[in-house]
Formats: C-alpha cells, sequence, structure tokens
C-alpha cells in the first residue's frame, strides 16, 4: 500500500473542500462537506450533505462520478503528491456499497449452487473493485473484469474454472 503524507492529505482535502463549495454555491446549494481519510481505500473521502443534493447523484451515480472526476483533475493537477478523492453525497456510496455487498455474496452463492459463471452488469472501477474485495477471501470462486470501459463488467465463477 502506499504511504500518503498527512500533509499531502491535508493540502489535497482544503482545496478539495474549496472546489465543492465553490461549485455547489454557483449550483445555488447550500452544502456541508467533510473530509476522512479512509485508510482501507486509501482514499479521501469527502462526504456532502445539504438540501436538495440528491440530483448530484444522478441515474447510478453517474452525475457524483462525473463530479469526483473534475474535483480530482482539478485538485490534483495543483498537488505535488496524488491523493485518490471519493465523493459521498446523501450517503450514496454507503448505500451503494451495502447493495454491492449483497448482490456480491448472492451471486457467488449462485454460482457455488449451480457452477456456472454469473456476469453483472456494467460499474466503474470503483465499484468493481468494492466486489473483488468482497469476494477474495471465498476459495470457492474467482472474479475477473471484463470488457471496455465505460462497459466493462464483473464475472464471478467457479474457482475451478
Amino acid at each position: 500500500m502506499i504511504m500518503i503524507s498527512s500533509e499531502a492529505v491535508n493540502e489535497t482535502g482544503r482545496l478539495a473542500e474549496g472546489f465543492l463549495k465553490e461549485f455547489f454555491t454557483k449550483a445555488g446549494r447550500d452544502v456541508k462537506l467533510e473530509s476522512n481519510w479512509d485508510e482501507e481505500g486509501n482514499s479521501l473521502i469527502i462526504s456532502v450533505s445539504g438540501d436538495d443534493i440528491s440530483d448530484f447523484i444522478g441515474k447510478n451515480g453517474r452525475v457524483i462520478d462525473s463530479l469526483q472526476y473534475i474535483t480530482s483533475l482539478s485538485v490534483n493537477k495543483k498537488c505535488k503528491d496524488f491523493v485518490r478523492i471519493l465523493i459521498d453525497i446523501d450517503g450514496y456510496r454507503e448505500k451503494r456499497r451495502q447493495e454491492l455487498t449483497r448482490l456480491a455474496l448472492e451471486s457467488a452463492e449462485l454460482v457455488k449452487a449451480e457452477g456456472e459463471p454469473v456476469s453483472l452488469e456494467p460499474m466503474n472501477p470503483y465499484e468493481r473493485r468494492i466486489i473483488h474485495m468482497i469476494l477474495q477471501t471465498d476459495e470457492g470462486i474467482k472474479t475477473e473484469s471484463q470488457g471496455k470501459e465505460p462497459d466493462r463488467f464483473l464475472v464471478i465463477m467457479p474457482a475451478d474454472q
């Protein structure tokens, strides 16, 4: 795992919060921002809360993913060290993580019961990584990403295939 200095995290957090504050202000929204370092994910999580901001999540998280990408580009070009930024709006990422956990476990059980691979819907790299991590200790199955972005998807298959 790459070690990132607390100075780099603090600088990135300050710049990202400034960028997002300006973005939401220009969009006419009053938001509260909170930054936390996630050791496990090796990323800076910026939680955004406020009234009437769920439209910044978008269908299947596409808007929040785009906002995250733009924020990361803007902030990391100003910083010496690259810091992964993850934006969460009104707890969307945690809810999605719970959905992905359920999907991963149910799909793994289906694969073990039927002995046939299961292909999941296309997902962004972050979501595919969550499923890979959830299932990595299950010796009865293996996971593999297939396809090309933005339609890259995950296949869960028996370990002996």
